[in-house]
C-alpha cells in the first residue's frame, strides 16, 4: 500500500493547531528546490524537521510562531531549536514503527523518492498547512510502500500491501495480520468497512451497509446519512435546527448540542465560556491562560 509523506504529518506532535493563513498570503521564498542525493532513513527525521521549521520560521510572523508551538515546554526561537525539538518527537513517535518495518521487511523505504518528495517544499510557504507540510505527486505516494500480502503479518497498516487492507491486531499482540475491508453485506465484527460503507452493529450479524437516508429505519446514529437516528421512531432524520431537541453529539446543524437543556444551541463566539470544541464558532476551546483550568472560544 503506498503510504505519502503526509502520513509523516508533523501536526501529530503539536499541542496547539497551525493559524489558517500562516504563510498563505500569496508569497514565497526562495523557489521549489531540487532533489539532490537520497534521503537515508535515519536521516529522514531531521531532514523533515528542518524542511518544517525552515518554512514556520521564514513564512510566520512572531505571534503565528507562538500559536504555532502551543503546547511545547519551550517555544523555539530558532530554526535549530526547533528542528532538535521535533526531529526528537519523530523519532520516539512515528519514525521508531516505520524503521522497524523497513529492517524486517513489511514496508519498503525509497530515500531517492523521499529527498524529491521533500524538494518540493523547498521554500514554498503554500507547502505549510493546517495538517504541516503538504506534499504530493507521484514521488510522495511511493516513499514508504507496504510489502505484506492480505493474511501476513504486519506490524501496522503501511506495512500492508493491497490497497484498503489493514492490519488487524490482536488484543496485547505485537503484530497483526493484513486483512482487507469489508465490502457490503460482509461482517463487520472483526474488520473495518471499505469506503462509502459503515457498519450496522445494531444488526444481529454486524454488517457493512450503505448510509442511511432519512426516513430508513436505523439502529444508531452512526448508520445515517445525517448521523441523526430518532429513537421515537426508528428512522434516520435530518439534523436539528437551533431550538429543536437533541441527545447526540452530531444531532444538530450549525449549532451545538446543549447536554445541560438537551437543546440544539447556537455556536459561541471566541472568547465566550465553552467545555469543548463542539460549541465554539472557531472549532477551538482552549485554557483561558497557561495553568487555568477555565477554557474559551479562541479562534486561532
Amino acid at each position: 500500500m503506498k503510504r505519502t509523506l503526509a502520513s509523516l504529518a508533523l501536526t501529530f506532535f503539536v499541542g496547539g493547531s497551525m493559524l489558517v493563513g500562516c504563510g498563505s498570503d500569496g508569497t514565497e521564498t526562495t523557489g521549489g528546490g531540487t532533489p539532490t542525493k537520497p534521503i537515508a532513513l535515519e536521516n529522514l527525521s531531521q531532514e523533515l524537521a528542518q524542511s518544517y521549521c525552515e518554512l514556520a520560521f521564514s513564512c510566520c510572523t512572531s505571534m503565528e510562531q507562538t500559536e504555532l508551538f502551543d503546547g511545547f515546554p519551550t517555544v523555539p526561537k530558532t530554526v535549530e531549536e526547533c528542528s532538535t525539538t521535533f526531529k526528537e518527537f519523530y523519532d520516539m513517535f512515528v519514525l521508531g514503527g516505520f524503521k522497524a518495518s523497513v529492517d524486517a521487511g513489511r514496508l519498503k523505504y525509497d530515500g531517492a523518492l523521499a529527498a524529491k518528495c521533500l524538494a518540493t517544499t523547498d521554500g514554498q510557504c503554500s507547502s505549510l498547512n493546517s495538517e504541516g507540510i503538504s506534499t504530493g505527486g507521484e514521488s510522495c505516494d511511493a516513499v514508504f510502500v507496504g510489502l505484506v500480502p492480505d493474511g501476513g503479518e504486519c506490524g501496522g497498516s503501511n506495512d500492508c500491501a493491497v490497497a484498503g487492507s489493514w492490519c488487524s491486531m490482536a488484543p496485547g499482540g505485537m503484530l497483526g495480520k493484513c486483512q482487507p475491508e469489508a465490502k457490503e453485506g460482509e461482517s463487520c465484527a472483526e474488520t473495518d468497512c471499505a469506503d462509502g460503507l459503515v457498519c450496522d452493529f445494531g444488526a444481529m450479524t454486524e454488517i457493512c451497509i450503505k448510509p442511511l437516508a432519512d426516513g430508513q429505519m436505523c439502529s444508531s446514529d452512526l448508520v445515517c446519512v445525517s448521523e441523526v437516528c430518532d429513537l421515537a421512531s426508528g428512522l434516520c432524520v435530518p439534523k436539528k435546527a437551533v431550538g429543536e431537541s437533541c441527545s447526540g453529539f452530531y444531532h444538530c446543524k450549525d449549532s451545538y448540542c446543549d447536554f445541560s437543556t438537551s437543546l440544539c444551541t447556537a455556536k459561541k463566539d471566541d472568547g465566550a465560556a465553552c467545555m469543548s470544541f463542539d460549541e465554539c464558532k472557531s472549532d477551538e476551546c482552549t485554557a483561558d491562560k497557561c495553568g487555568s483550568s477555565a477554557q474559551i472560544c479562541d479562534g486561532i
